[in-house]
């Protein structure tokens, strides 16, 4: 019988691992999980080989999005890359291996759609007789400004378009003020892993003792941005005129 996977993360969006359901089946596995998780141990009397990623580790983030009064056009260049860290566990358990896995970070905006990197996946891929059983990875993901600001553009404009459409909002009322979309950061996961069925023990909730109290996923939000007000002009006081020697005030020229 194998053993409980001790694999203790937060996450709020945690999935379901991937199980396979026939002894003997080669599996391929694709899986999202999400920013915050809760470990799980795997479960079920036929499970053959569980795979799981999540953001262990997400630094705060103020993406700044300009606009000129009628959309919003572009990512200030002050706005921070989005980095963190990846943690992945994949477990074949008695009799199966693992052949190959990868991962890459993910982001969603409230109300847009998902926009993956795969560009900047960690992979590898194990050669017949270095297969392992196991593999636990923990490591850094940065995503650049340059990769994510036309996705926040874009996040923004379907904000603005929503506002307009569902709520009858106005140019002037869109852009008199800030919107903050909050941004769910992600990994998505694969793998190739073989394995037979066994039983293994029913599933057990744990918590990261290292989590509570210390959060170490902090909030990444996009601020769709009001239009900066123009410039305050000082009010003119008084005016004193004299042209070509010519003084309105003292007609006869005297001094």
């Amino acid at each position: 019988m194998s053993g409980a996977i001790d694999f203790s993360v937060s996450d709020r969006d945690f999935h379901p691992p991937h199980r396979s359901v026939k002894p003997g089946e080669y599996r391929r596995g694709l899986l999202s999980v999400g920013a915050f998780a809760l470990g799980m141990l795997a479960s079920g009397p036929a499970a053959a080989d569980w795979g799981a990623a999540s953001i262990s580790e997400l630094d705060a983030a103020v993406i700044e999005v300009a606009s000129d009064g009628e959309t919003y056009t572009t990512v200030e260049a002050g706005s921070p890359a989005i980095k963190g860290r990846i943690r992945m566990y994949l477990d074949t358990h008695d009799f199966g291996r693992v052949r190959s896995w990868a991962f890459w970070p993910s982001i969603q905006a409230d109300g847009a759609h998902k926009k993956q990197f795969p560009e900047l996946k960690v992979s590898k891929s194990y050669s017949l007789g270095d297969r392992p059983k196991k593999v636990k990875r923990d490591l850094p993901f940065s995503i650049s400004r340059q990769a994510y600001k036309s996705y926040a553009v874009e996040a923004c404009n379907q904000l603005a378009s929503r506002l307009r459409n569902d709520l009858g909002r106005t140019n002037e009322q869109i852009f008199e003020a800030d919107h903050l979309l909050s941004v769910q950061v992600r990994a998505e996961i694969t793998w190739d892993m073989s394995g037979l069925a066994n039983e293994i023990p029913p599933a057990k909730e744990q918590v990261d003792p290292d989590s509570i109290g210390k959060p170490k996923v902090k909030d990444v939000t996009i601020n769709c941005m009001k239009v900066p007000s123009p410039p305050i002009v000082p009010a003119v006081t008084g005016v004193a005129m004299i042209v070509n020697g010519y003084d309105p005030v003292n007609r006869g020229g005297q001094c």
